[in-house]
């Protein structure tokens, strides 16, 4: 998990026309964003101009740069790295209050989003699922108001394709009983959240294969 201040590129969205936010950890990710990026630009018939915001993975830290992205000539694009969350954190008197404060704002940004009529398409880029957090930017009227905010989805890698049952095997880790308590709950918060988002908002995926047994390339985005 990651903080993301949503006060970092609340300038740029304010007082310039953004194409796109994207979120992304591996290589692979980068991949995706490039090819939605490319082809936004080919679409638009301009130089598009995005934000990217590189997280650290869970383990290994961040694994890239700016030189991961190919933009070349058909996008203007600007880095933040965000920071990761310590592990010592007081469940009490610091990772309660953060979540509640999170939620609250993600859940105005959403209620912004719903109530203005923003013009400016903004494409959030994320990973196989949306990233919620984005909503954070959406608190600020001035925000939400200026822009018509779409998710899309790209690859997150063999975790796209798999099943649930084998992703969450894939991912378990070892909790003492308050972390696997309040993990639950967190996860409830966000299961509900997330279907609020889904119901109000647009989603599109730009995943290579559609998702099938057996997977067939999807044309569509192969070429």
């Amino acid at each position: 998990m990651a903080i993301l201040d949503h006060g970092e590129f609340q300038v740029d969205l304010e007082n310039t026309k953004i194409d796109f936010i994207a979120v992304a950890i591996s290589s692979w990710h980068a991949l995706g964003i490039d090819a939605f990026v490319y082809n936004l630009s080919n679409e638009l018939e301009r130089k598009v101009k995005g934000l990217i915001l590189i997280l650290p993975h869970p383990e290994d830290g961040y694994l890239l740069g700016e030189k991961n992205f190919l933009h070349g000539d058909y996008a203007d694009l600007k880095f933040d790295f965000v920071e990761g969350i310590t592990e010592n954190q007081n469940f009490i008197s610091e990772r309660v209050p953060n979540f509640i404060s999170k939620y609250r704002n993600m859940f105005s940004g959403l209620q912004n989003i719903r109530s203005k009529n923003g013009v400016n398409k903004l494409y959030l880029i994320s990973p196989l699922i949306p990233y919620i957090e984005l909503l954070l930017y959406f608190d600020n009227k001035s925000i939400s108001s200026k822009y018509d905010p779409v998710f899309v989805l790209v690859d997150e890698g063999y975790g796209t394709y798999i099943s649930k049952k084998n992703w969450n095997m894939a991912n378990r880790m070892d909790y003492d009983i308050l972390d696997l308590i309040s993990s639950k709950i967190f996860r409830a918060v966000d299961y509900v959240f997330r279907k609020m988002v889904m119901k109000s908002m647009t989603i599109e995926d730009m995943f290579l294969f559609k998702i099938e047994s057996p997977l067939i390339v999807n044309d569509d985005i192969a070429n």
